[in-house]
This record gives C-alpha cells, structure tokens and sequence, in this order.
C-alpha cells in the first residue's frame, strides 16, 4: 500500500540520521549492518550517547534474518538475534529499551505454512531471545512497543481473527510472558492497525493508528483501553506519537487532502 510504503521510506530516513549525525557530532558512523546489504534497521532506542541498541531485519523486500546492532558510544557492533523456528520471513519493527538491560523488541514471522504470527525479543545485555506473543490469529504483528518500566511494555499492532477483518492489536508484556490486552472500537470502526504506542506510566499509555473509519486514537488508564479521534477530520494519517506526561500527548502525521503535515496536541 502507498501509505505504508510512505512510512516505511520515513523509517529508514529516521534511523539514517539518528545513526549518521545523533550521536557522533555531525560525523557519520556507519551502522555494523552495513557490511551485509541490503540491510535494513526499522527502529532505535538510546539510553545514552554511549549506549543504543537498534533492530531490523537483512533485506526490506524478503527479509530472511532478524538483525540487531549495538552502539557503544564509539562503533556500531553487530548482535546476533536468532529467529524463531521454522520461520521463512521475518521483520523487527519496534525496540524500547527501559533501562540499561532489558531491551524488548517487537516484528512478525511467517512460517512455512503461511500467514504469519506476532513475536517480541528480549535483549538482556548479553544476547537476544526470540519468541511468540500472544495474539491469536493468522495474520497478527506487533508494530511498535514502549515500556514505561523495566518489567512493564505494551506493544500495539494488528491481528486478523477467525472469520474477520484485519483488528487492532495490544498486548502487555510483564517481564515474563505477553498477553493479549482488549482494544477499544469508536463508532463505525472496521477493524484496523496500530502504528506507534508512547507510555508516560505504567497507567498511562496512548496508542495510534487507523481503523479503516479515519484515524484511530487507543488510550489506556490502567484498568481498560478506551478509543477516540483525533480532533480534526478523518483525511488524516497519523504515525508517531509521543507522551512526555500523563497530561500531555503529541501526534504527528500528514493531510490526505494535501494541506500538507499534521500535528495533533492532547492536554490531558
């Protein structure tokens, strides 16, 4: 699809700059990645100048290997993360790293008999493991995750139920295993994907997508998620969203009509 495509390019612009100027003064510093290519890194989370974990996958077209590379305030060095058994395709699409150690990483694998199934990694400072979350389903995968405490991550998505439409997904990794938490649906919803999730606390949380109604707003309070809209029309797109405090929430995104880019406010 255009739009996904669109967010894709975004993607490897982001991660592009954030390796090559953020964290080096301006001076690039090529990515360990880079020695295999193609290659391509989906997402980045830093705790410090000196430490950055950043995770992909080896190829955007038939991604086959789930990769992983490491910055430690001087070079870039490559991680093994495995992928999960018996899988042909895979994809990494979101890291949050809460502390030094853990990091949770979030993608989809497909298997050998098709569709495919959401997985989260955990990097504990030493290596990678890989394994299924919870989301029912053929066709579910994990988009993106924040983790607002060490042993506490949510992670947004979309998963196909049997006998339905593509549904948002949410799940709650609790330092052990995922499970599946009920998303909300706004009037008319058609079932939908989540892009970006941003967490201020543990019960406080605000996730973003579209629910092929217009743009989707999921916001969780600690006890349930509720759905809303973004305050202007559905000609938008939403695609990141952060949440520095529990009362205030930023989202970015584009017009479909071409009026050009977005930015949404939330004040609590």
């Amino acid at each position: 699809m255009k739009v996904l495509d669109s967010r894709a390019a975004r993607l490897w612009l982001a991660f592009a700059v954030a390796a090559a100027l953020a964290l080096t003064g301006g001076a690039a510093a090529p990515a360990a990645s880079a020695a295999t290519a193609p290659a391509v890194l989906t997402s980045l989370d830093c705790r410090s100048a000196t430490q950055c974990v950043a995770v992909g996958d080896n190829n955007p077209d038939h991604p086959t290997q789930l990769e992983g590379d490491n910055w430690n305030g001087t070079a870039w060095v490559r991680v093994t993360v495995p992928n999960p058994p018996g899988s042909v395709r895979v994809r990494m699409n979101g890291v949050a790293c809460p502390a030094s150690h853990p990091c949770v990483a979030v993608g989809k694998a497909q298997p050998k008999s098709g569709g495919s199934y959401a997985i989260g990694a955990l990097w504990n400072g030493k290596s990678w493991s890989v394994a299924r979350a919870a989301a029912p389903g053929a066709g579910s995968q994990l988009t993106a995750v924040a983790c607002p405490a060490v042993h506490s991550c949510y992670a947004a998505g979309s998963y196909l139920p049997k006998g339905s439409g593509r549904t948002v997904l949410i799940e709650h990794w609790n330092g052990t295993a995922w499970a599946q938490q009920p998303a909300a649906a706004p009037p008319g919803s058609r079932g939908g994907i989540l892009y970006a999730i941003s967490c201020a606390t543990t019960s406080m949380c605000v996730a973003i997508g579209d629910d092929g109604s217009g743009p989707l707003i999921e916001r969780w309070n600690g006890k349930a998620w509720a759905a809303t809209r973004p305050p202007s029309t559905t000609s938008e797109s939403i695609w990141a969203v952060s949440c520095p405090t529990t009362t205030r929430c930023f989202a970015v995104g584009e017009d479909n009509l071409g009026l050009g880019v977005l930015v949404d406010q939330w004040n609590g």
